[in-house]
């Protein structure tokens, strides 16, 4: 039996500002990255999805936790 175990990649996209951030449960620093995105982006219209579904239409979020 072949099959492709492919491992899913999730991220929070604004569909308004065509933004994501990747989604890392297990990371603190990446749960803070998400918090701040929710943030900015609050009051749009946020989704969770597969990356794949936005890698190349949206822009990534770019967030340095130092900036704190």
């Amino acid at each position: 039996m072949s099959g492709t175990n492919k491992v899913m990649i999730m991220a929070r996209a604004c569909i308004k500002c065509r933004e994501y951030v990747i989604v890392e449960p297990n990371n603190p620093k990446n749960q803070i990255s998400i918090k701040q995105f929710e943030e900015n982006h609050r009051g749009h219209n946020l989704v969770t999805l597969d990356l794949d579904e936005v890698r190349n239409q949206y822009i990534e979020f770019e967030f340095d936790v130092r900036d704190l």
